[in-house]
């Protein structure tokens, strides 16, 4: 198998694309959103790879010795959402017309809509924020430098003991 890391030189196309993109913003681009379009341009050049792979390894031509897979041009646009936020990509298809061994990305496989890494950080979202009201140490694996969020319940006890206190100080 291939490795998808691109080579120099297409890396080198996608850096000054970020680049132009950081001066067509006239700076006030932010760092995520460069992290995160490196990452939709880093995962379409993966994508494109693993067909021209898939394509090189299925050259098998029918009867009539026309290819029996082709590229299809490219899916309907979806964003994935990531840990570093939504990604909007275009996935390359592919024309199968062979039996068996159809081609399935393995990179990006067809429904998925969030990152296997949301998906797994949901769950302890939900049982640990909802369990004790702190959702700081979750948010903090995922976003190091997120501000911490007050806790509802305890600003609640702490305001109803403070008016517990008024109420019993009153003298009757």
């Amino acid at each position: 198998m291939k490795d998808y890391n691109a080579q120099r030189e297409n890396n080198q196309g996608i850096e000054d694309e970020l680049i132009a993109e950081a001066k067509r913003q006239e700076g006030k681009i932010c760092l995520e959103e460069i992290a995160r379009m490196g990452a939709q341009k880093i995962l379409a050049r993966a994508l494109f790879l693993e067909v021209d792979e898939f394509l090189e390894i299925h050259n098998q031509r029918d009867e009539n010795g026309r290819r029996l897979v082709n590229r299809n041009g490219y899916a309907k646009e979806r964003e994935i959402l990531t840990g570093i936020g939504p990604i909007t990509i275009k996935q390359p298809r592919v024309d199968d017309r062979k039996v068996e061994d159809k081609f399935n990305s393995d990179i990006l496989p067809k429904y998925i809509r969030r990152a296997p890494s949301i998906d797994n950080l949901l769950p302890v979202l939900y049982l640990r924020g909802i369990s004790t009201g702190d959702f700081n140490d979750v948010l903090e694996t995922i976003l190091p430098t997120f501000p911490r969020i007050p806790n509802p319940t305890f600003e609640t006890t702490r305001k109803n003991k403070k008016k517990q206190r008024k109420i019993s100080s009153r003298k009757a």
